[in-house]
């Protein structure tokens, strides 16, 4: 989810502040990514004006915040959707999906080694 700017500089870190006072830029964008509490991945732009100081610096004014959420067009993941019908499902006919849970078990397939004589 990268926002679409044109005519941008993109700086990964920030190591000197020369770099946007000395840009001549009057914008300032900063982008930042990460999942909020559902796992749901989120994108924050703050986006702030570069004011020119009297002693030759910057000063960066945030202004507004920019919050872009990807979210399922179901309104939920089909995986838990279908565990909870599930569970609805063995509650209506009087089963306790716990009792089920501790009576299934996987099986897993793997290498199996051959013996040699």
């Amino acid at each position: 989810m990268q926002p679409k700017m044109k005519k941008r500089k993109s700086v990964t870190k920030l190591t000197d502040a020369k770099t946007v006072s000395n840009n001549g830029a009057s914008k300032y964008c900063l982008l930042t990514q990460g999942s909020n509490e559902q796992g749901i991945p989120e994108a924050k732009l703050y986006k702030a004006d570069i004011i020119q100081t009297m002693g030759g610096g910057a000063q960066v004014v945030f202004n507004d915040v920019e919050t872009l959420k990807q979210d399922s067009p179901l309104g939920g993941s089909p995986v838990k959707s279908r565990i909870q019908a599930y569970n609805n499902e063995v509650r209506a006919h009087g089963g306790d999906t716990d009792d089920v849970q501790a009576k299934c078990y996987g099986i897993q397939g793997g290498y199996t080694p051959v013996s040699r004589k």
